[in-house]
């Protein structure tokens, strides 16, 4: 299961208005967010940066397709459900749910993106 949020990953400034509020100029996803569909992306603003989180469930290795199989509608039927979505949407999240292989694709994508971001820095482990 995957969920494109913005909640802890939206860049800020801090605004000039004498009651110290924050002003959020960009979201780090992807996509706009549907609790601020006004925000822009990093990337319409010329950064080219998608800094999505996403949250999972994973299952021991070895634990049969069936089982797997289903965790993954479980989970899906849940955090769709119009409950799970109030909660995600008040939170910042854009709860999107998907199969296993679909999160497989989107980890291997994230820790290579990381992984080079990491060593152009120069950072060691």
């Amino acid at each position: 299961m995957q969920s494109r949020g913005d909640a802890t990953a939206t860049l800020f400034r801090f605004g000039g208005g004498s009651d110290n509020t924050l002003k959020a100029l960009a979201t780090s996803t992807a996509t706009r967010s549907s609790a601020a569909p006004e925000l822009v992306t990093l990337k319409e603003s010329g950064v080219d940066l998608d800094a999505s989180l996403w949250f999972a469930i994973w299952a021991p290795a070895g634990t049969p397709r069936a089982v797997i199989d289903k965790l993954s509608r479980a989970g899906n039927l849940g955090i769709k459900g119009p409950e799970a979505q109030t909660m995600f949407k008040a939170q910042g999240f854009d709860a999107i749910g998907g199969s296993p292989e679909d999160f497989a694709k989107a980890q291997a994508a994230d820790l290579e993106k990381w992984k080079t971001a990491v060593e152009a820095a120069g950072l060691r482990k």
